[in-house]
């Protein structure tokens, strides 16, 4: 399982361990001892400061929980050693790593903020770097991060946070993968490396190296289901359904909890054209959560589901439940994405005017939240933009433009890289619906190559140029598109009939 961003889907991007809910519950002999053999610390790591050795256990057995994506078990260690030690300031960093609420997350990092002259040079930079991606700073989260990677060029956690940073934040891949590997050279069983090294590859396109490092990644853990699950996607984003299938299943045969794996399955029915069966395990990966933020998923699974079959009206009642229980959690960012989400269905299914309320009703949950200031200035530009697509759709393109020519206004507090992706495709939808095709691809070229939705207006411009197999050739794409989101569902859904009538 692995952090998953969009445009228009996700407002924010942070650290791969802050979206860590599952619940591990298989045998646990193998799994301590693994966690032991690797628990060891040298003068090359950053520093753990506690006036307690069992505080320090516990805190390491945490993170060795959270990089595998255990974040329950992993809030359980971190709460252990806190309370052994009340004063440990990486205690309280890992409970706001593996918290589920912003608020939560935001009183452990002022805690551990707190007790900054409590600890060394490198634990104080450790805990910037964290609160910083929190905070959606990702200005001051490198510049933390290049602290640690100079003062600890020899620890592997560093080095695997900095391949993450590259990974999700830049896109950045061969430089992602450069450090895992740097933190594999430096251990060799170190798991959690090969896990997101593999995903690396696969926004490469790399199957046989996405592969192998699965494969590596199953056989240093064979007790955790997590493996299983990310080897099962690297499956369905190449469309072998059924293998795909078989590992999610394995995965939820050590672990029944594991909830990513029931997305898996869902996801797999989806692309097998099963909505029934898709929603059916949708449903139930609702029913077994006991994490709010895995039943928020399971209904955004639902929408982008009903999105894919044209049923657009169920789509929208399933985000209207997910906003609902965003708001019931004091959960903005939830809200929000659940509002853009529905205005985004809206402008594609002809209905611009209503879309706009809900880009409003997004932009106001946001400003009225207490979310950390930069996050919410990222995101007040994520809606800007949403405001500025709407607008377009409406056909007011003369104040769309001048919206978007005022750049500095529209999304200059951002610090987010996918802010200045997602202004480039705004500004090639405006171009296109402008009937200036050339500037638009080039807009788009410089947007997020990898997003469907950019994809399908690629398609449109080339063919208002003429130019029909360029055009058929991304709506190809999207049909053999596996990475399940909105994006690819709306985008799928609007190339239903250019498929049908032979485009393909």
């Amino acid at each position: 399982m692995k952090l998953r961003s969009g445009w228009l889907v996700v407002f924010f991007v942070t650290l791969l361990s802050f979206v860590m809910v599952s619940r591990p519950s298989y045998p646990q002999q193998k799994q301590q001892k693994k966690v032991k053999a690797q628990m060891t610390m040298s003068k090359d790591e950053v520093p753990v400061t506690t006036k307690s050795q069992d505080a320090r256990q516990k805190y390491l057995e945490g993170m060795q929980f959270m990089w595998n994506l255990q974040a329950d078990k992993a809030r359980a260690s971190f709460q252990d050693a806190v309370q052994k030690d009340p004063d440990f300031a990486l205690g309280y960093m890992g409970l706001a790593m593996t918290r589920g609420k912003f608020s939560d997350s935001k009183q452990d990092y002022d805690k551990a903020e707190s007790l900054m002259d409590k600890v060394s040079e490198g634990e104080k930079q450790l805990v910037t770097f964290t609160k910083s991606q929190f905070e959606g700073n990702t200005a001051k989260a490198k510049e933390a991060l290049d602290k640690l990677l100079s003062m600890f060029p020899k620890d592997k956690m560093v080095q695997t946070y900095a391949g993450n940073f590259e990974n999700f934040v830049k896109q950045d891949y061969d430089a992602a993968i450069s450090h895992y590997q740097k933190a594999i050279a430096i251990d060799k069983n170190f798991a959690p490396a090969y896990n997101i090294m593999g995903y690396a590859y696969s926004s490469k396109n790399d199957f046989k190296k996405a592969e192998a490092a699965f494969k590596k990644y199953i056989s240093l853990i064979p007790d955790n289901p997590n493996p299983y699950d990310s080897y099962g996607e690297l499956l369905l984003k190449y469309g072998k359904y059924d293998e795909s299938i078989k590992q999610y299943q394995k995965a939820l045969k050590i672990d029944p909890n594991f909830w990513s794996s029931y997305e898996g399955l869902g996801n797999n029915y989806v692309f097998k054209d099963n909505f029934s069966k898709a929603r059916e395990t949708y449903q139930q990966l609702f029913d077994k959560a006991t994490v709010p933020n895995w039943k928020l998923a399971a209904l955004f699974d639902q929408a982008t589901s009903f999105v894919r079959e044209g049923d657009i009206n169920n789509a929208l009642t399933e985000l209207d439940k997910r906003a609902a229980l965003a708001e019931k959690e004091g959960n903005p960012v939830a809200a929000a994405t659940s509002y853009g989400n529905k205005g985004f269905i809206l402008v594609e299914s002809g209905k611009p005017e209503e879309a706009m309320k809900q880009f409003d009703k997004a932009k106001e949950t946001i400003e009225s939240s207490d979310l950390p200031d930069q996050l919410k200035k990222n995101l007040t530009a994520f809606a800007n933009l949403l405001r500025v697509y709407g607008m377009t759709a409406q056909g007011k393109t003369d104040e769309a433009k001048s919206e978007l020519d005022n750049k500095d206004k529209l999304i200059g507090g951002s610090t987010d890289p996918g802010v200045e992706k997602n202004y480039e495709s705004f500004m090639g939808y405006l171009a296109l619906k402008q009937n200036n095709y050339d500037e638009a691809l080039a807009h788009f070229q410089k947007g997020d190559i990898q997003d469907p939705f950019d994809w399908y207006y690629m398609s449109q411009a080339y063919e208002k140029k003429g130019e029909t197999d360029k055009a058929a050739k991304l709506v190809d794409k999207i049909h053999k598109s596996n990475l399940n989101s909105m994006n690819l569902a709306i985008a799928h859904y609007k190339t239903q009939t250019t498929v049908t009538k032979g485009t393909k």
